[in-house]
């Protein structure tokens, strides 16, 4: 039988020993403070993406996630102007995998350059990057593609007779000039099939994290009231919308399956112009389009690509501070929400801004520095009530809406070098 002394004994040792142990236990990250962790626009810049990440202990030199229960929330415009589209693509869809076994998460947004590219207009993509994509079958490819247009053009004629277009087919060297080796693989990658496009689709737009909105552009006046979910699933149907538009013309052999959206809304006009006077067999056939096309005339004025929508919208970067803070507060009290955090509009002194008295911050530093002068890696870090900008070596606290740098001390630094 076990004495009272013996059990006092026992359990002064589980004690010790739990004590100890303790000692070489990590500390819990997500069960104490949710970390998150932003990072702006991109715009193909692998090596100022992957040099911020790792300032942040995101990754490892080898690019792999160490970033524990960490969140990662990037906001859009990974597309365009850059040289490695590509590799920044891939790296982030791998995060996405390996980020939650280790209890983490990454949280990439649509931007207004993703937006853009998704509706077939690539005038940002530098056509460098096409080679990224091309393949041993890219010029017997742009070859079909070429004779395809040939026969969309004598379809349109047929179809639409005299309203037909008036623009002279190019030849196939201006072809070939528009279409370098790589650039249909591009726009097949990003469609709904391919495996970028596939991505992008399922990517939102706003999310709420830490008592904070993320987006790329901002909130406008205009989205005032609207639950964060409803503007994700409008914009999300605006890409179906059009995804079915190009898909239904391009059945009917009226454009390539690539087709940019002002190629598609043209012809659509016509169809709908068309389509109520038109006779016979002409007639049905005009007038079945017109049906599956309802609702092209109105793609000006979806959120994807209207001015004042998530991924345009710049009052929040440019509005005056006293003229509109009400207007801020107007916004973003109704979601109970501390700031909104944006992109979209580069900060030329490569510096993250606190505007509306921290309830804006803008975190588009210009990381492309080749394109944007003086511009450089950041991000943005929130871990409870404290909010820190974090630059290769640099720390800087957000105290009372206003940027404190962050001394290191020499002692600690030394200390830390062993």
């Amino acid at each position: 039988m076990i004495g009272p002394r013996s059990r006092f004994q026992g359990v002064i040792v589980l004690l010790t020993v739990l004590f100890l142990a303790s000692a070489w236990l990590p500390l819990a990250d997500a069960g104490d403070t949710e970390r998150i962790v932003a990072i702006g626009d991109v715009h193909g810049s692998v090596a100022g993406l992957t040099s911020i990440l790792e300032e942040a202990d995101i990754i490892d030199p080898s690019g792999h996630w160490i970033g524990g229960t960490t969140t990662l929330i990037q906001q859009g415009d990974l597309l365009d102007r850059g040289l490695y589209v590509k590799e920044v693509m891939d790296l982030l869809m791998r995060l996405q995998r390996e980020a939650p076994r280790a209890g983490g998460e990454v949280i990439c947004l649509l931007g207004n350059h993703e937006g853009m590219n998704l509706l077939g207009l690539v005038r940002d993509v530098n056509p460098e990057i096409y080679a990224a994509f091309a393949d041993k079958v890219s010029e017997a490819r742009r070859d079909e593609a070429f004779a395809s247009m040939t026969r969309c053009r004598a379809t349109r004629t047929e179809l639409f007779g005299a309203a037909s277009e008036d623009a002279t087919m190019p030849t196939r060297d201006e072809w070939m000039a528009r279409y370098p080796l790589g650039k249909l693989e591009y726009l097949e990658a990003l469609g709904p099939d391919g495996v970028y496009g596939e991505w992008f689709r399922s990517l939102e737009i706003t999310v709420r994290r830490a008592n904070t909105i993320f987006v790329h552009a901002g909130l406008s006046p205009a989205l005032q009231g609207q639950e964060l979910k409803a503007i994700n699933t409008r914009i999300a149907e605006e890409l179906r919308h059009f995804d079915r538009f190009r898909a239904t013309l391009a059945e009917e052999g009226l454009v390539l399956p690539t087709a940019a959206v002002n190629e598609v809304t043209e012809i659509a006009a016509t169809i709908l112009a068309l389509a109520p006077d038109a006779k016979g067999k002409r007639g049905r056939k005009l007038r079945h389009l017109a049906k599956d096309l309802d609702g092209t005339t109105g793609i000006g004025g979806w959120y994807l690509v209207h001015k004042d929508g998530p991924l345009w919208f710049r009052g929040a970067a440019l509005w005056d501070e006293q003229e509109y803070a009400e207007k801020i507060a107007e916004i973003l009290d109704p979601l109970k929400v501390d700031r909104m955090v944006v992109g979209h509009t580069v900060m030329p002194d490569g510096m993250i801004k606190s505007r509306f008295g921290g309830r804006v911050l803008i975190i588009d530093t210009g990381m492309l520095s080749e394109v944007y002068e003086g511009g450089r890696a950041s991000a943005l870090e929130i871990v409870g009530d404290a909010v820190t900008a974090i630059y290769a070596g640099e720390r800087h606290l957000l105290v009372d809406g206003e940027w404190q740098v962050q001394i290191p001390d020499p002692e600690l630094e030394v200390a830390a070098g062993g």
